[in-house]
């Protein structure tokens, strides 16, 4: 006997218009609290050079710089300053840099941003966790110790001759990649330091550090 199809129960009943208001209220707010991470991955989307031959926090840097400007984000733009201080780790003269926030030194273009409220920092527990947004400013360290090197004001080591492994990267996080284990890794935007491979896993690197931008303002302001 030749199976009888039902059609299913409707699920209209069960759907509240308010709770499906509030949700797009909250995923609109979401949006425009990321307003600018947004910005950048659509800049970089539409970008026809997708790896400017210029140091990756150069880059990282004219990145968020231009889409600030398009979403009217108003960001320090003089690299003297803390915030650029910040942003290029740049550690001379020690007495005024260790007497920037610990919390936020070595942590690049993320402490930067966060240190002007304007960035939440997320740790590596979090980024692998998958709490990155869209656009979000990332650092990352090779080696663990020249991260607390420069945090605590010294220089991160030298490599010795035929030596490739003390060094940073600057990059912007553009989405998750998945499988059916989880998250493998994340897509990125950087300056092809890495041979132009956009794919990036937690495996290639010690420390990571990274930082959502947000609008200054808490997400219930953006809903009510």
């Amino acid at each position: 006997m030749p199976d009888v199809w039902v059609k299913p129960p409707s699920l209209a009943p069960f759907i509240i218009p308010a709770q499906i208001d509030r949700q797009k209220a909250i995923l609109d707010a979401e949006r425009r609290l990321n307003s600018l991470g947004w910005q950048i991955v659509t800049n970089y989307d539409l970008s026809g050079n997708k790896y400017p031959a210029c140091l990756c926090v150069d880059v990282t840097w004219d990145r968020v710089m231009l889409a600030a400007a398009q979403v009217g984000v108003a960001l320090p733009r003089d690299k003297a300053s803390d915030f650029g201080r910040l942003w290029y780790s740049r550690i001379e003269p020690k007495r005024t840099w260790l007497n920037l926030p610990w919390v936020y030194r070595g942590q690049g273009a993320a402490g930067a941003m966060a240190y002007i409220g304007l960035g939440s920092l997320v740790d590596a527990a979090g980024i692998w966790a998958g709490k990155l947004r869209p656009g979000a400013v990332m650092q990352a360290w090779n080696v663990a110790d020249d991260y607390y090197r420069v945090r605590d004001g010294d220089p991160a080591s030298v490599d010795r001759p035929g030596e490739f492994k003390h060094y940073g990267h600057s990059f912007i996080f553009l989405s998750y990649v998945h499988s059916d284990k989880g998250i493998i890794g994340m897509q990125i935007a950087d300056n092809g330091f890495r041979g132009g491979r956009p794919f990036i896993m937690s495996s290639e690197f010690a420390l990571w550090f990274g930082a959502n931008h947000n609008s200054g303002v808490r997400l219930t302001d953006l809903i009510y």
